[in-house]
């Protein structure tokens, strides 16, 4: 099943109501909401740095490979694995 992006949140909070409570303490320190809502605006804050920043980048290119890439040496080596 396949969730709008707008709707996640809304389905996340409704499957967390039935748990929550009998496993809060699961969750994690706790937060006032003047903790709350400084992290709000740092996020707030980086989001529009972040915005800003690809003003002027027209692409992003990242490794996505779970595993370092093997040494000239490694690869060198006849019959070993060069994963290791």
């Amino acid at each position: 099943m396949t969730v709008p992006s707008r709707s996640a949140p809304n389905v996340t909070a409704a499957s967390h109501s039935l748990s929550y409570p009998a496993r809060a303490n699961e969750y994690g320190r706790r937060l006032s909401a003047v903790e709350y809502r400084a992290l709000v605006e740092q996020r707030v804050a980086f989001t529009g740095l972040l915005g800003s920043l690809f003003q002027a980048v027209d692409i992003v290119l990242m490794p996505s490979a779970g595993l370092a890439s093997p040494t000239l040496e490694a690869m060198r080596a006849p019959g070993q694995d060069a994963r290791t």
